[in-house]
């Protein structure tokens, strides 16, 4: 049986990698800290766009967020800017 992906889940995880808070992060991300609450306790959705934005922001892959066996290390910076091309076509699929 495959693990379904917990978006909410893997945001906390990569917000705690990269020691924001989810106050600061809101604020980089030009939202409201309740939105970046809600997104983590799964009660608020996200859109393609957005995720690229906080991918982005995390200076994370995409994918991180779809692959169930994805993690994080101290070489996502190096992926997430060796693949930004694919990054942006792996959303608009």
């Amino acid at each position: 049986m495959q693990k379904i992906i917990n978006f909410s889940e893997k945001l906390q995880k990569a917000l705690d990698f990269r020691g924001f808070s989810q106050r600061e992060f809101a604020r980089k991300l030009g939202v409201s800290s309740s939105y970046v609450s809600l997104i983590c306790q799964g009660k608020k959705g996200v859109s393609a766009k957005k995720i690229q934005e906080i991918a982005d922001l995390l200076e994370i892959p995409v994918s991180y967020f779809f692959n169930e066996a994805a993690e994080l290390d101290n070489s996502v910076s190096q992926q997430a800017n060796g693949n930004a091309g694919s990054v942006s076509q792996s959303v608009a699929v």
